[in-house]
């Protein structure tokens, strides 16, 4: 059980680390994603259901784990 715990965070720890990578190197895409998320954010009601209009942010993020998904980062070669 716990192997399983440690390697779901070692996982989420490497797509996360992938994320902000794609955010680093691309600033003009980093301020993109800030202001969709602040545009939200703004809001006073925020429900679960409003994260499906963070478009680009989603996008990002699947495109970051089509490049490198965290599963075969994480076995040995």
């Amino acid at each position: 059980l716990i192997a399983f715990n440690i390697a779901a965070v070692s996982t989420m720890g490497m797509a996360l680390s992938a994320v902000l990578y794609h955010l680093a190197i691309d600033p003009k895409l980093q301020v993109e994603c800030r202001e969709e998320a602040k545009a939200l954010l703004q809001r006073s009601n925020i429900k679960v259901g409003d994260l499906e209009q963070l478009t680009l942010i989603t996008a990002v993020i699947k495109e970051a784990l089509r490049m490198y998904p965290p599963v075969i980062m994480s076995t040995p070669r």
